[in-house]
């Protein structure tokens, strides 16, 4: 388990909570621990379209309050929610990994108001990059978690709607409400409870 020097409160680890599998919460809660420094404070669009100038922290909250609705709504089941949970609060983890302050200038990267910067490639493939990064944190455990995988493939799929060809099309209804619960979370105009 990651452990951090300085325990930063976010509401994402009070939704971690709320997913029953021990091993599935253990390890949103181990990604949690180790980016939490990077989801409150990096920008979650570099394009100036989506997100209007919130963190990735802010953003993956909203999403995760969008898939809740889904859990209520359509009545899933309690492994079908865990992931629906799990994979709002991950879907956007390879941003935090690859977003960076630090400009490499061998790389054509994007600059997000003047301070971070982040790779095209990061761009279009970070849906299959924190596929890969929850794959890797199963390797280097042993996990042979059934929820793990899932919550795997369904943030591999929720960007779909904007980048087709870089991220697969979603399969089942738990991937189909994540790709609409991130895209609802990326629009202005779109109020949850009332509020934008």
């Amino acid at each position: 388990m990651t452990v951090v020097k300085e325990k930063i409160e976010s509401k994402l680890l009070e939704y971690s909570q709320y997913i029953h599998n021990y091993e599935l919460r253990q390890m949103v809660i181990d990604f949690l621990n180790q980016y939490m420094p990077k989801l409150k404070t990096y920008p979650a669009s570099f394009s100036g379209y989506h997100h209007f100038g919130e963190t990735i922290e802010q953003h993956i909250i909203k999403t995760v309050a969008f898939a809740a609705l889904h859990i209520q709504e359509f009545n899933l089941n309690e492994d079908d929610a865990d992931v629906l949970y799990a994979s709002a609060i991950l879907h956007d983890i390879a941003n935090a990994e690859f977003i960076s302050e630090e400009r490499d200038p061998n790389q054509n990267q994007k600059l997000h108001q003047g301070k971070y910067n982040r790779s095209p490639e990061a761009a279009h493939y970070h849906a299959v990059l924190s596929m890969f990064m929850i794959g890797k944190y199963m390797l280097e455990r042993k996990l042979l978690n059934p929820l793990i995988m899932k919550t795997a493939l369904a943030v591999s799929a929720h960007m779909n709607h904007w980048y087709a060809g870089y991220s697969p099309e979603p399969r089942n209804n738990v991937e189909r409400f994540l790709a609409m619960s991130d895209y609802l979370a990326s629009r202005k105009e779109v109020k949850l409870n009332g509020k934008e």
